[in-house]
């Protein structure tokens, strides 16, 4: 599942620049787009976690289905209106914005299967999100050089099919263990957590909060325009797909390990240590100004991103409980979707004004402060469950 979600992720997230600006886009129009589509995502996850949580009509199964139909009909959208235009920008934006509502409910659905007896280690699955990602990103650089960005559309398609297909084979496996879950969830610990609360008794949560968005604005700033960094310096799309997948590759031995380096090092840690890389990664960016700097800093994904996001994920359950799973990773989801709203508003005007590097130190600058929140902020000791 998670292979399948990063696989539609890196359709709508990665290729968005190509897309948007072969309809003739602006950088400007480009980021306007991107950032309504994370506000719209991070208004609509809140909402669709905590229905989850609340439910018992329909499983955390029937749920994801539901939503990745929905998912679809802003991608037949693409397909329907060609030119740039109300209609098309609205459709990218549900788009964008519905794709994000799956992923809290997607990192969540550990805590639904999860039992004493069947353990779940996240940090492989998301390994398994990152292999999807490199192989589709690498397959698709190439065929948008050669037939253009229209076939976007039609990936993402076949990615939501497959979706549906292994949320089918889940509910065929297990829906009575699902249901147990939730049963055993309601009568253990009926969920009274509201954010408030969250933040009144674990204070360093709100500070992993505050870093994750402050980070993400200078990592989702190299992801939404990674392709303006990668022709400035004289690439193409298939170079954009070739760096897209080499990082993502990098990513995957570290996320299989994470949950032991966790085990091992702490959860603050390890965020301790990626939250520093992701300095080091932007850094290096703006500094080098070539395709063999892009490279290098790619190279760091291995200690920024691939460490951090499923360290978030273990932190955020311990600090709020598995009743609470889908609360706190919308928080975790949100405070990242806002990064990437504040950096897709801002960063195609900075390009327009600035130029790609006059962004890229802006970025370095603000990664800079989120890295010491995280650093500074997290405390030393594992979050008490609430």
């Amino acid at each position: 599942m998670q292979c399948v979600y990063w696989m539609l992720a890196c359709v709508c997230i990665a290729y968005a620049a190509v897309f948007l600006t072969a309809r003739g886009y602006s950088n400007t129009e480009y980021g306007i787009i991107m950032a309504a589509g994370y506000a719209l995502g991070m208004l609509l996850q809140p909402l669709v976690s905590g229905l989850t949580d609340r439910t018992t009509r329909l499983t955390a199964t029937q749920m994801l289905a539901i939503v990745t139909v929905v998912v679809a009909l802003p991608v037949v959208g693409l397909m329907v209106f060609k030119t740039r235009g109300f209609a098309l920008t609205a459709s990218y934006i549900c788009f964008l914005a519905f794709q994000l509502v799956l992923q809290p409910l997607v990192n969540a659905y550990c805590f639904y299967l999860q039992t004493p007896e069947i353990p779940i280690r996240f940090g492989i699955a998301r390994g398994c999100g990152s292999i999807g990602w490199a192989g589709l990103s690498a397959i698709i650089g190439g065929m948008v050089t050669r037939l253009g960005e229209h076939i976007l559309p039609y990936a993402a398609l076949i990615v939501l099919a497959l979706m549906l297909v292994v949320l089918y084979l889940c509910h065929l496996e297990g829906p009575s263990l699902l249901q147990q879950t939730k049963t055993r969830g309601s009568a253990v610990a009926k969920s009274e957590l509201t954010f408030s609360s969250l933040f009144g008794k674990y204070h360093a949560f709100l500070f992993l909060l505050i870093g994750n968005m402050l980070i993400f604005f200078g990592h989702s700033q190299i992801d939404n325009f990674q392709y303006q960094v990668v022709t400035n310096v004289g690439g193409d799309s298939q170079t954009l797909g070739l760096f897209i997948a080499y990082a993502a590759i990098l990513e995957i031995p570290a996320m299989f390990l994470s949950d032991r380096i966790c085990e091992k090092l702490t959860c603050q840690r390890v965020l301790r240590l990626a939250a520093a890389a992701f300095v080091i990664k932007a850094g290096l960016l703006f500094a080098l100004r070539s395709l063999t700097g892009v490279f290098i800093s790619n190279s760091f994904q291995i200690v920024s991103f691939a460490l951090f996001v499923p360290a978030a994920v273990i932190y955020a359950g311990q600090a709020a409980g598995a009743q609470d799973a889908n609360k706190a990773q919308s928080l975790i989801t949100a405070t990242t979707t806002a990064g990437n709203i504040i950096t897709s508003a801002v960063g195609g005007l900075l390009i327009d004004n600035m130029g790609v590097y006059g962004m890229l130190g802006v970025g370095a600058a603000v990664t800079l402060a989120g890295a010491l929140f995280v650093i500074f902020g997290i405390g030393k000791k594992a979050p008490k469950t609430v």
